[in-house]
């Protein structure tokens, strides 16, 4: 749990943001699976996500930032084609971060 009451609360709050637009970009790519401006807003989204995470020493939070955050810069470059199974694997991460924000907050 992060100590320091304030932080906390800016946490919450920023992570709260930053997960809402995640899930809203995964559906957004549920009907274009190769929008670039959408999958770069998901890159931008994990990364600050994992910034913060870094930042207060929320170590779950940002690994698995770290992770979609490669996922969505493999898929900015045309490695990885947001799939249905894909984004259908990535809503309980999102949720599982939700999860992890819960605990450190």
């Amino acid at each position: 749990m992060i100590d320091d009451l304030e932080m906390r609360e800016l946490f919450k709050l920023e992570s709260d943001e930053h997960l809402s637009v995640l899930e809203s970009g995964l559906m957004q790519l549920e009907q274009q699976p190769c929008n670039k401006e959408t999958l770069q807003e998901m890159f931008r989204e994990a990364h600050s996500l994992k910034g913060s995470a870094r930042m207060l020493g929320v170590y779950k939070v940002m690994e698995v930032s770290h992770a979609l955050e490669d996922l969505f810069g493999k898929a900015q470059r045309g490695d990885v084609v947001f799939t249905t199974a894909i984004i259908e694997r990535v809503y309980p991460v999102v949720e599982g971060l939700r999860k992890f924000v819960a605990e450190a907050t």
